[in-house]
């Protein structure tokens, strides 16, 4: 078996020649695999289980509503879940720097949210798993609770410039939450989402008007879904996954540094508001 590394996006992986499909794959993780048609995800039986059944449920929503692109469930069984591999992406971090502030990009991923919140089928979906909440913390008392992405960051979002579509990947619920999760607030995903911007595109935003694209997203949002959010709750969300993040971040000196710059730059944009 031959093996050697390349990068995939901003993800170094292991490229390996395998004899028994005569071409070569690539291993991210010892959890998912990537050959030239597929992407191979393994894990707990009942958590691939869920996240099938979340990916064939948002597949006909993107289906139905034309507003994005997931992908499709190509079989699963005992722990592996093998998905449409969808080539030709651009990752949203890049457009957070380079897209315009006065792009539809950021419109279109308000309007994709309020599907998601709004979607009968991932709904119906949770309940057949006996859906977990989000933890106490996470939540709000007394507001109305709707299915979320769990995990609805740059990292997960792209773009495909050839047909101009959105494309949302990864069903799984956040990582950075244990996995715990699939019913809460719609406020949670897109506070995950606003902080999300500062950190996995801090390489890249700098000052490029990070912060209009935000409150155009937000904005389109609320008019996509006819919900006004809490301003406090969403300001307080988002100030959590930021520090969550900070928590988790890398152990090395100069992410240590970059993701605290990252977190002031988000705190400076909560003090601004999201209706400036």
């Amino acid at each position: 078996m031959n093996v050697a590394w390349c990068s995939l996006g901003y993800v170094r992986v292991a490229a390996t020649i395998e004899p028994s499909l005569g071409c070569v794959v690539m291993v991210l993780k010892d959890t998912m695999t990537l050959t030239p048609t597929s992407v191979i995800k393994r894990g707990a039986p009942g958590a691939m289980a869920r996240e099938a059944q979340r990916t064939r449920a948002a597949y006909e929503l993107a289906a139905s509503s034309g507003l994005f692109r997931t992908p499709q469930v190509v079989r699963y069984e005992a722990g592996t879940l093998e998905l449409e591999r969808i080539d030709g992406m651009t990752p949203m971090q890049r457009l957070l720097a380079q897209a315009p502030a006065s792009s539809s990009v950021w419109a279109r991923l308000g309007a994709v949210l309020a599907a998601i919140h709004g979607c009968s089928a991932l709904a119906a979906c949770d309940a057949d798993q006996a859906p977990e909440r989000l933890p106490e913390a996470w939540r709000i008392a007394g507001a109305p609770e709707a299915p979320l992405h769990g995990d609805f960051d740059a990292g997960n979002l792209f773009y495909r410039e050839d047909d101009d579509v959105i494309v949302v990947i990864d069903w799984s619920v956040s990582p950075m939450l244990d996995g715990v999760g699939v019913i809460g607030p719609r406020c949670f995903d897109v506070a995950f989402f606003v902080s999300g911007a500062f950190f996995l595109a801090r390489r890249l935003v700098r000052r490029r008007g990070i912060e209009e694209k935000l409150r155009r997203f937000v904005a389109a949002y609320e008019s996509s879904s006819g919900q006004t959010l809490d301003r406090m709750a969403l300001q307080t969300f988002a100030r959590r996954a930021g520090s969550l993040r900070v928590e988790r971040q890398p152990k090395s000196a100069l992410h240590r540094w970059s993701y605290r710059r990252s977190m002031i730059r988000l705190e400076r944009f909560l003090e601004q508001g999201f209706d400036k």
